[in-house]
């Protein structure tokens, strides 16, 4: 995975991207105590334990980003600053006149669940407001609570095909 050298608050950190994480992971001794927003946030790690860790709005200066993200601070991650999604980023690109949706005609949803499921809603909410009328959507996931299935249908998709596979249902077909 790539690393890149970059700046965390001011101080030289080792940067990860492209992991596959769905949040923005800081090294907790880099942080000030100031930049610290007093919420915390259960994070489920690769051996599927969870730990409460909390949040801080921290100035990320790297090749791969730069501005303030929202982060989980650790205490020992692997790497100073781990960057995976970082929420409200295509909106900030959208304000700054760096990316426009107007020819945008399908947006897939990879792994809708998560994003409708994990503090998402409202920037996609936003996001679904300045996509053209006319596009096609495909939302994905293994697993679809209840809820999610029902803003997908209702709120967000006009008329949507749903196709639901079952355990005795082959996913290909060929």
């Amino acid at each position: 995975m790539p690393t890149v050298t970059g700046r965390l608050e001011g101080n030289l950190v080792t940067v990860l991207r492209d992991t596959g994480c769905s949040t923005v992971v800081v090294k907790r001794s880099l942080v000030p105590d100031a930049k610290l927003t007093g919420n915390t946030r259960i994070i489920r790690l690769l051996d599927r334990s969870e730990k409460c860790l909390p949040e801080a709005d921290v100035f990320i200066d790297s090749p791969f980003f730069r501005g303030v993200a929202r982060a989980v601070c650790m205490e020992n991650p692997l790497y100073d600053v781990i960057l995976g999604n970082i929420k409200g980023r295509l909106l900030q690109l959208i304000q700054q006149g760096q990316l426009s949706l107007e020819w945008v005609r399908l947006l897939v949803l990879d792994e809708a669940d998560q994003l409708l499921g994990e503090g998402f809603q409202e920037d996609l909410r936003k996001l679904w407001a300045l996509l053209p009328k006319r596009r096609q959507v495909v939302a994905t996931s293994a697993t679809y609570s209840p809820e999610v299935a029902r803003i997908l249908e209702e709120e967000l998709l006009r008329n949507p095909m749903v196709v639901r596979l079952g355990a005795d249902t082959p996913a290909l077909l060929g």
